[in-house]
């Protein structure tokens, strides 16, 4: 597959335990990771035969079933171009051990970090620090590490005053500048104009060329403006999340020494305890999800148009994403599903998706938190033509599997399927391009 990664670890005996689910789904090893290289992932699994179940005094179960390749040593391995991601077994001992170990190597617990920080590509990381000079940002970590980020590729900062994150106002989509937001006794005021040096005491905010000092203390956060022909990341191989609430985008991964070294896309590396680790998705190397390309159109009418829609319902009846329409995950027919679109009829989702991949892939049911109403006509189609249309209800799902190497733009139709508008909320789980 050609990941353009290389992963490499020894690991001791009793180390933390991970599963390994490859694509496809259903055939899962489970156990202690041994090797993981860009050829293959060498797991030690917790039983004596291929297929086995058998659950540990922490009641965990572990399992390895094809395509595994069992070894004599009690280790199995999959070749990287099979896995799909890499994600830590949650036991009692586990928990503990990695609540510790993160308040360990951070010198101090993680709760309430004052800054977090987000690029412009879904990176995520917190910490205890934030200063700015010449266009280069440096985080400081909990550990007491520094770690540089260029602002050219910051998409926003949040201060947390008082320990707490603030409530940021709606942000303008028509900006043409940095954004700061300031705390003005009971109201946030949203200020316009350039983002200069930020030192612990001040931010240099520039307003129509006057640079005026603002008092760190006041700020809640930072918005960067990056036009259309801004320097871009590189692209993202693989993301890692870990239990302080991290998301990193990255090039390239390596264990050493019982630590995930990280090369983000943005050129740093992080090192972290590899039992902070809670999962390692290499899916962004075959596939980009739906819910992560940017909508090129959207359009939701409702089921009597009256040509008056309030402001709270087109925010609950625009399209989710990662997230059912209520807030809450996507469910169909019992399974959840952390990446996908929630969509309400009648919904139109435009995409554009020329080069992105071959095949368009998603599990399309009405949501389980309707209990088994809703009736919604799904109709898909790439550059006019129809791929995929149908009628879901109740509890009915569909597997969506169709070729789009050709398409250049995507448009996704949820409508009314017959009756009322009552519970007609479509979920696309998995909604992906695979490359």
């Amino acid at each position: 597959m050609g990941l353009l990664l290389l992963l490499a670890v020894a690991l001791a005996v009793g180390g933390p335990d991970f599963k390994i689910e490859p694509f496809g789904g259903g055939e899962i090893a489970v156990g202690q990771l041994v090797e993981l290289n860009d050829q293959d992932v060498v797991v030690r699994i917790k039983g004596s035969r291929i297929g086995e179940v058998k659950a540990d005094k922490d009641g965990g179960g572990f399992r390895i079933e094809a395509p595994f390749k069992r070894g004599g040593d009690g280790t199995s391995d999959i070749k990287i171009s099979d896995v799909r991601f890499v994600e830590a077994v949650a036991t009692p001992s586990r928990s503990n051990t990695t609540a510790n170990s993160s308040a360990a190597s951070a010198g101090k617990p993680l709760e309430n970090p004052s800054v977090v920080l987000e690029t412009l590509d879904g990176t995520r990381l917190s910490g205890a620090g934030y200063e700015v000079t010449k266009g280069i940002a440096r985080l400081k970590l909990v550990s007491g590490e520094t770690l540089e980020v260029p602002t050219k590729f910051i998409h926003r900062v949040d201060f947390a005053l008082g320990g707490k994150p603030a409530t940021w106002p709606e942000l303008p989509k028509d900006a043409a500048g940095d954004l700061i937001v300031v705390q003005k006794k009971e109201a946030v005021d949203l200020v316009e104009g350039v983002v200069g040096d930020v030192s612990t005491d001040t931010v240099q905010f520039s307003i129509e060329g006057d640079v005026v000092p603002v008092k760190r203390a006041k700020v809640i956060g930072l918005v960067y403006f990056h036009s259309a022909q801004a320097n871009s990341l590189a692209a993202t191989k693989v993301i890692v999340e870990n239990a302080a609430g991290w998301r990193l985008h990255a090039t390239h991964v390596a264990l050493v020494d019982g630590k995930l070294a990280t090369t983000t896309t943005f050129g740093a590396t992080l090192n972290q305890p590899l039992d902070s680790i809670l999962k390692i998705d290499f899916s962004p190397s075959r596939m980009d999800y739906l819910s992560d390309i940017a909508v090129d159109s959207v359009e939701w009418t409702p089921f009597l148009d009256f040509g008056k829609r309030t402001e709270m319902l087109s925010q609950f009846y625009k399209p989710h994403f990662d997230c059912a329409l209520d807030g809450g995950p996507m469910m169909i027919d019992k399974k959840p599903y952390r990446k996908g679109v929630a969509m309400a009829a009648r919904t139109i989702l435009e995409y554009k998706i020329a080069g992105r991949g071959k095949q368009f892939r998603a599990t399309a049911g009405i949501d389980d938190s309707v209990h088994g109403a809703g009736n919604v006509k799904l109709t898909i189609e790439g550059d006019g033509k129809v791929l995929y249309t149908g009628n879901l209800k109740g509890r009915e799902q569909a597997e969506l599997n169709f070729d789009v190497s050709s398409v250049k733009r995507l448009r996704i139709m949820a409508d009314f399927g017959g009756g009322p508008d009552v519970g007609n909320f479509l979920d696309l789980g998995d909604a992906r391009i695979v490359k």
